[in-house]
């Protein structure tokens, strides 16, 4: 865990994060100890502190993090290959080419482990779109999430 306090001299118009690593014993973590933490880094930063000074806490942040079980993904031959079909086809522009080209619009849901299909393409979802660029592939993994392979040109 790592927790984290952005803090200023009152008056300025920026704050420094001051990480309080470790394991924290709140007991003995009073207003003179987070001082202490304070201008330990604002020195480090600055080179000086300000004696005297109110420093102010503006915002508080706790990171946790916790090794995931490792993923294993279903073997490829587990997977049933599924054609998806397109609900219509609109216009999609290449932000690196600006040349607008058709795509077609697939619904997430009706994606399931095993399809595959080719960009130009727009997967739609209830809350983002995930988009497809001439060049790509999507395919669906074992754990249904969406995988991209950029298919180089021979030379």
């Amino acid at each position: 865990q790592e927790h984290t306090v952005y803090m200023r001299y009152r008056g300025q118009g920026h704050e420094i994060p001051v990480r309080l690593a470790g394991k924290i014993n709140y007991a003995h973590a009073d207003g003179q100890w987070l001082l202490a933490r304070f201008e330990e880094e604002y020195a480090r930063h600055f080179h000086r502190i300000i004696p005297g000074m109110q420093v102010e806490c503006l915002t508080w942040g706790l990171r946790l993090t916790h090794e995931a079980a490792r993923r294993i993904d279903a073997p490829a031959s587990a997977l049933t290959r599924h054609a998806s079909v397109a609900q219509k086809q609109q216009d999609l522009t290449d932000l690196a080419s600006l040349t607008s080209s058709p795509a077609k619009v697939y619904l997430r849901e009706n994606l399931r482990p095993g399809s595959e299909l080719a960009g130009p393409a727009i997967i739609a979802e209830s809350e983002t779109n995930t988009v497809v660029p001439a060049g790509f592939t999507l395919a669906v993994n074992g754990h249904q999430h969406l995988v991209l392979h950029y298919q180089r040109e021979a030379l």
